[in-house]
């Protein structure tokens, strides 16, 4: 099955950066920390929101979920 890039149900705010660590195949705290400390500093918040609100909530299909 292909994989696909879909909010996380373990999510912190809006689970961006869990679906993000799915489908990349990275430890959820490497892919965390950066989008934190960029955020802080404002160079991802807009991409950060356009994110989460681009990104399809998981179905019942998504079984890596």
């Amino acid at each position: 099955m292909k994989k696909r890039l879909v909010k996380s149900k373990n999510k912190m705010l809006f689970a961006v950066a869990g679906g993000s660590t799915d489908y990349f195949d990275v430890d959820l705290l490497l892919m965390r920390v950066p989008i934190v400390i960029l955020t802080l500093i404002g160079v991802t918040l807009v991409g950060y929101l356009m994110l989460a609100i681009w990104m399809p909530k998981p179905t019942e299909n998504d079984s890596s979920l």
